[in-house]
């Protein structure tokens, strides 16, 4: 930075540092910064700074382009960098963004702070002007920019839906370690979003972002190692993913709680895993009016099933768990097949439970594959030991 930007910089710092009032004056007495900003040109940034105090994104559309210099330049991309990181002002990423933007304008821009930009727009609601520029962003490879393309590529917001290119955007991302990118594409690959699905991908990308401390991640992956979705059985896995999210997720607790119901990964301690079952289910039960995925339907359906956190309904149950069936979730889908099996919330259908019971089956679900060899749907002997021989594979003791 050479001593003319140094000055210019100088001259900004005092205007952020003393205030709006100091500015005026000194705007009003041009002497007190006169040696200054005579020998550096520098008014205009001096304008512009005291005008954007008030936040108004106009100035700079009405400030003459020849006067914009690299200096100056220079100047709004540190000053974005400033409410960025919040170095000597108050963090402010809207106000970081209205800098970074006048700096992009003129060929001054990082894919950091193009992202930042895309992401005030994003939370502006404009997700058209959004993806513009997390798409310049993302072209660079900036994670962070990529998994929110794959966001509005997936949701429809700003551009055309569409999945697969949602998808593409989420693998970039979550190549480059972006937690929320291997999380949205572990979805993708668990509910069948838009693409075949896919346990053993789920589970890969679950563990990636579990391996980062995502307790979501880890919760989820206690449900692949306890239900043998993607993974073999593996109950001290399970119970080892539970028990270091049980703080972060409500499922994990749940989880947690009948490991030790059952002697999962764990000795036997009913009292405990009532207390767990009961204390996650209360967590979870404050989310069902939200917007959740099909593991907290699935497992709501559960706290109505066993009463935990809630009154027992097993009519609710059943809706419960026929919303996370409905989105092909395995452990809803077994789940359900088990109420039309036995009556339990439901008339018994035994049509209706075979058909549950495949379907979860063929995604791989172990019990759902053990269930399919032991219920006497199958009269095919040579199919029914197919059945059961899916299910050893995958570690289920019984079988």
């Amino acid at each position: 930075m050479n001593i003319k930007t140094k000055l210019i910089f100088s001259i900004v710092q005092f205007i952020m540092i003393s205030g709006f009032d100091s500015a005026l004056y000194c705007m009003d007495n041009p002497l007190a910064l006169a040696p200054i900003a005579i020998a550096t040109a520098a008014v205009p940034v001096v304008m512009a700074c005291c005008k954007f105090r008030h936040r108004s994104e106009k100035t700079f559309d009405a400030w003459d382009e020849q006067t914009v210099k690299k200096q100056e330049l220079e100047v709004l991309f540190n000053l974005g960098s400033r409410y960025t990181t919040g170095d000597g002002v108050q963090e402010d990423i809207a106000q970081a963004a209205l800098f970074f933007e006048q700096a992009s304008k003129h060929g001054r821009a990082t894919p950091d702070s193009l992202r930042i930009i895309g992401q005030h727009y994003y939370e502006k609601t404009k997700y058209s002007d959004a993806f513009k520029w997390f798409k310049k962003a993302g072209d660079q490879e900036n994670a962070i920019a990529q998994c929110y393309l794959g966001i509005l590529y997936e949701n429809g917001m700003g551009i055309e839906k569409n999945s697969e290119k949602g998808i593409s955007w989420y693998r970039k991302s979550a190549e480059q370690e972006c937690i929320e990118a291997q999380i949205n594409l572990a979805d993708y690959y668990a509910f069948d979003c838009g693409i075949n699905q896919d346990f053993p991908q789920a589970a890969q990308w679950y563990q990636k972002a579990a391996a980062q401390g995502y307790g979501r991640a880890k919760a989820m992956m206690g449900l692949c190692f306890m239900e043998g979705l993607g993974t073999k059985i593996n109950y001290d896995q399970a119970f080892n993913n539970f028990q270091s999210a049980e703080n972060d997720d409500p499922i994990a607790q749940i989880g947690l709680g009948l490991c030790y119901e059952r002697g999962y990964g764990t000795e036997v301690d009913q009292a405990k895993g009532q207390e767990l079952c009961q204390s996650g289910g209360e967590k979870l039960m404050a989310l069902q009016n939200e917007n959740i995925n099909p593991t907290e339907q699935c497992t709501i359906g559960l706290c109505y099933h066993y009463g935990n956190g809630t009154e027992q309904d097993l009519g609710k149950a059943v809706e419960w768990y026929q919303k996370a069936a409905d989105k092909n979730y395995s452990i809803a889908q077994f789940n359900l097949g088990a109420c039309y099996h036995h009556g339990t919330g439901v008339e018994k259908d035994f049509n209706k439970a075979r058909d549950l019971y495949k379907q979860a089956a063929q995604k791989g679900l172990a019990i759902a594959q053990y269930y399919m060899g032991i219920t006497g749907f199958i009269k095919d002997k040579q199919e029914a030991i197919a059945w059961y021989q899916k299910a050893a594979s995958q570690g289920h003791t019984v079988a």
